[in-house]
């Protein structure tokens, strides 16, 4: 398998400087296709945000989440890869697409994979099995895996996971059928993306965010690293967050924002510290932009409220629910009051106060 490279002035891997661009608008994209936009976001609440959410609303919404982002993987592979190539690949080379696997897995702060096996004849059709030591999101993996193999094989697949270890799944892949009531559903909302001023000091040399490049890409198990909090990062992309909240919203009706909202704000009331949010308005336009979240038009609070103006949002729940989390911690309150509204130009208005 090829090893990671990394830029030889600030260390971080080849494979993310080379693939993903941190625009002046808020807004990370891959270079090769501009139309997809990432995030660079905290990872560990992903499958504490959808636990949160089950509690809430007192059912399971896992089929939701794996459903969802297997569509949004197989419909990117499909867009960026010609068919017979990912058939010709799977075929005869299934060593090459594993190696891929493992060195984004590696660089996205996915995890690690352990071991991996594709196997093209077998009781069941195609079958693999992947081994992976702390995953970003389980139920991610689960999905981006099952969307992956669906795309090479060109046959619907299914999947099955079973821990194996500390924060160690086996999950395995095989053809078979969806459940039918989630086999159609995938509806992802599109905002207008405008263009900004935000700048960033970058490397001279790969012109990744320098505010980037500080944190520690462990590729030895496959985690990204804030140093100064201890908290975890991945990249991934919005639309696969945005499908999954639009399933369950088209299953469950509109409480699906307001449960995401609540679900968030108590994620970021645990594990956030004030500190890094709240150190004026340019520090808070840097934190939402290298995060992939948009650009900061305006802002203003005080002991009262927070009201802030966002262009090119992704993933609005999140945003909301990260503003009213911080906002209640900084003021020592156990509840606050939220408005949000988002314009057709795709301006999104948060304005927070309390009861």
């Amino acid at each position: 398998m090829a090893k990671q490279r990394y830029c030889e002035e600030c260390g971080v891997p080849r494979l993310l400087y080379r693939e993903l661009t941190w625009r002046t608008n808020g807004t990370i994209i891959e270079t090769k296709d501009p139309e997809h936009r990432m995030l660079f976001s905290e990872s560990e609440n992903l499958d504490g945000l959808f636990d949160e959410i089950e509690k809430i609303i007192g059912i399971p919404i896992e089929k939701f989440v794996i459903e969802s982002k297997r569509r949004v993987a197989k419909d990117y592979l499909e867009k960026m890869i010609p068919s017979f190539v990912l058939r010709l690949l799977y075929t005869f080379r299934p060593g090459l697409i594993v190696d891929r696997m493992t060195l984004i897995c590696e660089a996205h702060g996915y995890g690690k994979i352990q071991s991996s096996e594709v196997c093209k004849h077998t009781e069941r059709g195609a079958y693999q099995a992947t081994v992976i030591d702390h995953p970003y999101s389980i139920l991610c993996y689960r999905g981006d895996n099952l969307g992956g193999m669906e795309a090479s094989t060109r046959r619907d697949c299914t999947s099955r996971v079973t821990e194996v270890g500390d924060d160690k799944y086996l999950l395995e892949l095989w053809a078979g059928n969806h459940p039918p009531e989630l086999k159609e559903r995938m509806k992802v909302r599109e905002y207008p993306v405008e263009e900004g001023n935000i700048e960033f000091k970058r490397c001279s040399r790969c012109d990744t965010p320098l505010a980037v490049a500080a944190y520690d890409f462990n590729l030895d198990d496959g985690t990204i690293i804030n140093p100064e909090n201890g908290t975890r990062m991945a990249i991934f992309g919005p639309v696969g967050l945005e499908a999954v909240f639009t399933a369950l919203e088209e299953e469950l009706g509109d409480m699906i924002p307001e449960t995401v909202i609540e679900a968030q704000k108590r994620y970021t009331r645990e594990h956030f510290r004030v500190e890094d949010w709240v150190a004026g308005e340019e520090h808070l336009r840097r934190m939402i932009a290298m995060r992939g979240y948009g650009i900061l038009k305006s802002y203003e609070a005080d002991l009262e409220h927070f009201a802030a103006t966002i262009h090119n949002p992704v993933v609005i729940p999140l945003i909301v629910g990260m503003a009213k989390g911080i906002f209640e911690k900084a003021m020592k309150i156990d509840s606050s009051v939220h408005e949000w509204s988002i314009s057709e130009d795709g301006e999104l208005r948060v304005n927070i106060r309390k009861e």
